[in-house]
């Protein structure tokens, strides 16, 4: 929406970072490293066909223990999604591929086995894995003869199935301070034993809301393990206590973090060069007491610093007011909020001698939340302003001025934390009111356009889910060629 507010502004200050000008990214851009099984040796399609797949490195340290993966039909190859690897080789010792409730179908034999001439190669397989590719990894399955046992393809008869399955929805939450991440993905480990030693085991990744996992009947208890931004959550499920259909959430909280900085850097072609940066500080309530903003000037080597904004409480923990300064502590503007029952009602934000008042109104429907914001600006413009919230973001937006422009988004967003909307960290235009972060974005414009727009975010994030770096970078707009990259760094208390 920056470019209609920034065409009702009386000042408008564009920047041309290269513009036009192509560069081509060789780093920024690099693909995760990461495999794809390709299945060599299908008879036909089952349904829900998952793989179930074992793999280590070269030393033994295991990559992957019983991971189930879902197998997918693209035009006639049947292939496994990708999965991220942090490894150069990587070595299978088990592959089974089940279909409905757990019913073996397909495997590759191991070495030594009775079927190992069935298969054009049998276990174990190694592969060498290209770093910062997409490996396809093509693996030679026979179809499993039901009137031989595991045995006889190097298994166990536990690993080959054939027992009646419970039916569970796992869902996993994890509370951040004081913010709630809901229906996240994590890596599910599930282990129970048989009567006779062996061990039952799956690693399952949980999809975003519920995942349906199929587990062995008549075991006496199994074990959950999950880990998720650093915490580990541990969990029993007894027997005599679960049920077909049952629900089993996983949940956990830990201490929010707090940002204590987030420098900014561009690159338009001859390496990233600084180009601001903002301290962040807190009271002894852990609330936002004061940001200072330092910013690249063409006249001295060092950033200088350019504005101060502190915060002020008057009640709970949402700040009402804040007061910005320039450097040299002279008060040039504010931002100040009212609310009703923790929602902001209407703001008034005051910038040198420019004025601009907000007033918000909220809806509630069963798939998602409405906000709706009207903008009066001091020199007679108006702005109206929708959102759709949904999990908690801000996924559709748009805006009308009353200059004819019209602006409308669709957002994706990952499943991450906010480090600004854990801190309410929020501006006019509620930019800061989504828990998670903007990955991609769709925008359609009318009247006027930006000279730039964002084309590829990639984020790198702190093993407890904060980012601690995203590159964003920019294209012209009318020319559709890259412009400028820009590199943000974050830093955590």
């Amino acid at each position: 929406m920056t470019k209609i507010i920034a065409s009702l502004l009386p000042i408008l200050l564009l920047v041309f970072l290269g513009c036009g000008k192509k560069i081509n990214l060789p780093n920024e851009l690099e693909k995760e490293t990461s495999v794809r099984f390709h299945l060599s040796g299908i008879p036909s399609e089952r349904n829900e066909m998952y793989v179930l797949v074992t793999a280590v490195k070269e030393n033994g340290d295991t990559i992957f223990s019983n991971r189930k993966i879902s197998v997918m039909n693209e035009q006639g190859r049947y292939t496994t999604k990708a999965l991220p690897v942090n490894a150069s080789e990587l070595v299978i010792t088990k592959f089974l591929v089940f279909y409905s409730a757990d019913s073996i179908y397909l495997a590759n034999p191991k070495t030594g086995s009775i079927k190992e001439k069935s298969v054009s190669k049998a276990l174990p397989i190694k592969f060498n894995i290209q770093k910062n590719s997409e490996n396809q990894l093509s693996v030679p399955v026979t179809a499993v003869d039901p009137s031989e046992n595991a045995a006889a393809y190097g298994y166990h008869q536990t690993e080959f199935g054939s027992y009646s399955t419970i039916p569970l929805l796992f869902h996993l939450s994890v509370k951040v301070g004081k913010i709630w991440y809901d229906s996240l993905p994590g890596l599910l480990t599930i282990r129970a034993r048989y009567t006779d030693g062996q061990i039952w085991t799956r690693e399952i990744q949980l999809s975003e809301g519920l995942t349906r996992i199929n587990i062995p009947s008549g075991l006496k208890e199994y074990e959950l393990d999950i880990e998720k931004w650093g915490v580990i959550m541990h969990k029993k499920l007894n027997e005599n206590t679960i049920h077909s259909g049952d629900h089993i959430h996983l949940t956990a909280e830990k201490e929010a973090r707090y940002l204590i900085s987030e420098s900014v850097f561009i690159d338009n072609g001859a390496g990233y060069i600084p180009d601001s940066k903002k301290y962040f500080f807190y009271d002894t309530y852990d609330r936002i007491e004061k940001t200072l903003y330092y910013q690249r000037s063409a006249s001295q080597q060092e950033m200088a610093l350019t504005f101060q904004s502190n915060f002020r409480y008057h009640s709970g923990n949402k700040w009402d007011t804040i007061l910005r300064y320039n450097a040299a502590g002279e008060l040039v503007g504010y931002l100040s909020r009212t609310f009703n029952n923790d929602k902001v009602i209407s703001a008034q934000e005051k910038n040198y001698d420019y004025y601009t008042n907000a007033d918000y109104s909220y809806h509630t429907s069963a798939d998602r939340n409405e906000v709706n914001a009207t903008y009066r600006f001091s020199n007679g413009n108006s702005l109206d302003y929708k959102m759709y919230f949904k999990k908690g973001n801000n996924i559709q937006d748009k805006a009308t001025s009353s200059t004819g422009s019209i602006e409308s988004g669709n957002y994706l967003y990952d499943t991450n934390i906010n480090p600004f909307y854990q801190l309410d960290f929020d501006d006019l235009f509620l930019s800061g009111h989504s828990k998670n972060n903007v990955i991609s974005s769709s925008k359609l414009y009318f009247g006027s356009f930006p000279a730039v727009v964002p084309y590829h975010v990639k984020y790198s994030y702190t093993e407890d889910g904060y980012p601690s770096e995203v590159i964003i970078s920019y294209k012209g707009y009318t020319s559709q060629k890259h412009s400028f990259r820009m590199k943000k760094i974050y830093q955590y208390r």
